[in-house]
């Protein structure tokens, strides 16, 4: 299993998030996803970013599973962007 992102990444992250929210938020311009997500960006390639923006106009690439995903203890549900639709 690959360890969790450091601390520091982790708040780095938190921190850009927090710069586009409140413009994405109030013109309804989209959703912003955090990791874990898969991104299909070709036939045979998976990357997993640490968030996405994803505007109204392509919600269609967006798949929810509704199954959670649990290792021990810990659950969590899965979200795949493909790029192909």
């Amino acid at each position: 299993m690959t360890p969790a992102p450091s601390t520091l990444h982790r708040q780095t992250i938190a921190n850009l998030l927090k710069l586009p929210l409140p413009h994405i938020d109030a013109r309804d311009l989209g959703r912003v996803y955090a990791a874990p997500l898969d991104v299909h960006v070709a036939e045979e390639t998976v990357v997993e970013p640490d968030f996405a923006f994803i505007s109204k106009e392509r919600f269609a690439i967006v798949e929810i599973e509704t199954h959670q995903k649990c290792t021990g203890s810990r659950c969590r549900s899965h979200l795949t962007c493909n790029r192909r639709t």
